[in-house]
């Protein structure tokens, strides 16, 4: 099963990095899963209550953290939102696209992880 929502080459690079071993990997994953909607909604909430500090630091996490699982479109939209912060302005739109690439990444993590093909 493959998912053209992950980058699979940065699953293979991330389970190379921490030494090849799968069952590491799926702890991390686990503990992304837990983290990424959190992060997502920490920084949909914070853009909401004018707190930009608060949403760049949500959003600059998640985007590392989902560049390392291959979740590619969430990775984009929190470096959009993380730069945005900066200049205090953020699209309109944008902080609900961050949450529903958040949702769609992760659900498209879980089923590569069901299907037993997290890395190539």
């Amino acid at each position: 099963m493959t998912d053209a929502l992950i980058d699979k080459d940065a699953l293979a690079r991330l389970l190379d990095v921490i030494g090849g071993e799968l069952d590491d990997l799926i702890e991390l994953l686990d503990d992304y899963v837990g983290s990424a909607p959190e992060l997502a909604a920490k920084a949909e909430a914070s853009l909401a209550g004018g707190d930009f500090d608060g949403a760049r630091i949500a959003a600059h996490t998640l985007k590392s953290i989902a560049r390392d699982f291959g979740a590619t479109k969430t990775s984009e939209l929190a470096a959009a939102i993380e730069k945005d912060c900066k200049a205090n302005t953020v699209e309109p739109g944008r902080a609900a696209d961050l949450v529903a690439a958040e949702a769609a990444d992760r659900a498209a993590l879980e089923r590569l992880r069901e299907g037993g093909n997290l890395v190539a």
